[in-house]
């Protein structure tokens, strides 16, 4: 006569069902091993493009702010000369009064 479990299974099975668990637990600690090393991955390739994203963002800043500050100059020089002229027209009109 054999023994039988609880559940109507013998001995024997027993450790065929806990081979079985742990087989299954070592496939899915593997499986998610894979996943954490992709979401790694995944990560780094986040941090690099906010890097770049961030170093072209500072960059184009940068060329806004040189073009910004030569208008400025050019702009400046501009009513210099248009001041100057305004002067000499106004100041030689007023020596012909």
């Amino acid at each position: 006569m054999s023994k039988k479990g609880v559940g109507g299974r013998g001995k024997g099975e027993r450790p065929d069902a806990m081979a079985t668990l742990q087989a299954a637990n070592e496939e899915l600690r593997a499986k998610l091993m894979d996943i954490q090393i992709e979401l790694q991955h995944e990560k780094n390739k986040v941090s690099r493009l906010e890097r770049e994203k961030s170093q072209e963002l500072k960059a184009e800043h940068h060329r806004s702010s040189l073009a910004l500050t030569e208008l400025k100059t050019k702009l400046h020089e501009e009513r210099t000369r248009e001041l100057s002229i305004t002067r000499r027209l106004y100041y030689g009109n007023m020596r012909w009064s």
